[in-house]
């Protein structure tokens, strides 16, 4: 079971890893016999792991009743050590009398989400635009007219 949670994650790496060489050959510029059979064995390799679908396909799971939470998990589309939580969370519910509920791990199942600069700034002026127009309704809480002048 752990090679069929674990497939995406590591398909995905040795992906990662393959490209690099390519891309590593193809910096080169090297014309040897040699490096051209490998780089043709390299998008040969390449294209043989890019057609391993995803565990988790819409027509794959049609039948099964996926609570919200996992819906909501499913659209987050994790790509990391997240998806493989992602994978055993849909086995579970796909086969609830075969597989136990697991409990989880020390981390929370999806990604966690840290705001970039743009986030907070964005946030901040959202707030600034409801506080001055709660100014207006005289709607402030103590010490927040600071904040809009």
């Amino acid at each position: 079971m752990n090679a069929l949670l674990d497939r995406e994650l590591q398909t995905k790496d040795k992906l990662g890893d393959l490209k690099a060489e390519r891309d590593a050959l193809d910096q080169e510029g090297s014309t040897s016999d040699r490096k051209k059979k490998r780089r043709d064995e390299l998008e040969k390799e390449i294209g043989e792991l890019s057609k391993i679908p995803p565990l988790y396909e819409p027509q794959r799971f049609k039948d099964v009743k996926l609570s919200e939470y996992l819906q909501d998990f499913i659209k987050e589309n994790p790509q990391l050590h997240t998806r493989v939580r992602l994978n055993r969370l849909l086995l579970e519910e796909a086969y609830p009398k075969e597989i136990v509920k697991s409990l989880g791990g020390v981390y929370p199942d999806r990604e966690i989400y840290c705001p970039s600069p743009d986030d907070s700034q964005r946030c901040f002026q959202d707030y600034l635009q409801d506080a001055q127009r709660r100014l207006q309704l005289n709607q402030l809480k103590p010490g927040e007219d600071r904040a809009c002048r």
